[in-house]
C-alpha cells in the first residue's frame, strides 16, 4: 500500500504532454538493450565548501533558517537523508508555491523543505527537490506517433542527483500506446554520503499494453555505499507511459 508521502509523489510527478504533428515517418522499433556503467570510487561524494555555501543561499530562499540548516547539512555529511530526500517520511505542510501554481511546498518534520512540479529546471541549480524530464529533440509525425528523442530523465534533491536518457515515441491519439524505445547512460551525478558502486537501466515494458493496462516502463537503478555504515542501499527512478502522460517517479 502506498503511504501518503508516495501517494502525493506519485499525483504530482505525472507530466502530461500534447502536442500536434506536422511531419511524416514511422517510430523505430523498441529496443529493449541494457545499459550497465560500474563506478567505484576510494573518496565520499560529500558536498565542497563552494557547494555548502551554494545550498546555504538555496536553503535560505526557502524560507530555512540559519540553525535548521547546520543540522541538515550535518546530516548529509554524516551519510544520512534529509526528510525531503526520503520518502518513508511524510511532509507536515504542503502548500501551493506563491510563484508559481504548478509548483507545491512541502515541509519536513526536520525543517527541509521540498519542491515537487510539473514542467522543466535548471539543470546547473542545486534544488531541493524535483523530478523532471528535460528539454528532447521532437520530431513531429503523421504517422500515429511524435518521436521524443535525448530525453534527460533526471531526480534532483538535496543529498542525490541521478537519472537516465531516453528515446520516446508518444501517440497522436491518447488512446494510442506509448513507447519507450532506448535507455542508456545511467549517471548518479550526486550521492553525499554515498559512493557509487554501480548503476543500470533497462526498458521492462517497451510499448504499452492496452489489453492489460501495463504502461511502457523502464527504470534506473544504482547501488551505493553509505559512509560510517559500510551497508548498501539502492535507489531508483522509474519512467511510465500511458498514452500521451508520462510519469516519472523515484525510489529510495
Amino acid at each position: 500500500m502506498k503511504t501518503k508521502r508516495q501517494s502525493i509523489v506519485a499525483a504530482m510527478l505525472a507530466l502530461t504532454m500534447s502536442f500536434s504533428a506536422t511531419a511524416a515517418a514511422t517510430p523505430l522499433d523498441t529496443d529493449d538493450s541494457v545499459d550497465n556503467i560500474q563506478a567505484t570510487s576510494e573518496d565520499l561524494q560529500l558536498p565542497t565548501e563552494s557547494e555548502i555555501q551554494e545550498l546555504r543561499g538555496n536553503m535560505e530562499a526557502r524560507g530555512i533558517n540559519a540553525e535548521t540548516q547546520d543540522a541538515l547539512i550535518e546530516k548529509i555529511l554524516n551519510g544520512q537523508l534529509p526528510d525531503s530526500d526520503n520518502l518513508n517520511v511524510d511532509p507536515i505542510d504542503i502548500s501551493e508555491s506563491p510563484n508559481d501554481e504548478n509548483t507545491q511546498v512541502l515541509t519536513f518534520p526536520d525543517g527541509s523543505v521540498a519542491y515537487t512540479s510539473i514542467g522543466k529546471a535548471n539543470s546547473d541549480q542545486i534544488q531541493l527537490r524535483s523530478v523532471r524530464s528535460s528539454e528532447c529533440n521532437r520530431y513531429w509525425y503523421n504517422s500515429g506517433w511524435e518521436r521524443w528523442d535525448n530525453c534527460r530523465i533526471e531526480y534532483s534533491g538535496i543529498a542525490f542527483r541521478y537519472g537516465f536518457l531516453a528515446h520516446l515515441s508518444l501517440p497522436h491519439d491518447s488512446n494510442g500506446r506509448g513507447i519507450i524505445r532506448h535507455v542508456w547512460q545511467p549517471t548518479v551525478w550526486k550521492s553525499w554520503g554515498h559512493t557509487v558502486q554501480s548503476s543500470q537501466v533497462s526498458i521492462i515494458q517497451g510499448w504499452e499494453d492496452k489489453k492489460t493496462n501495463y504502461p511502457a516502463k523502464a527504470q534506473m537503478t544504482a547501488t551505493l555505499q553509505v559512509a560510517k555504515i559500510f551497508s548498501t542501499k539502492t535507489i531508483g527512478l522509474t519512467l511510465e507511459i500511458r498514452g500521451r502522460s508520462v510519469s516519472i517517479t523515484p525510489q529510495m
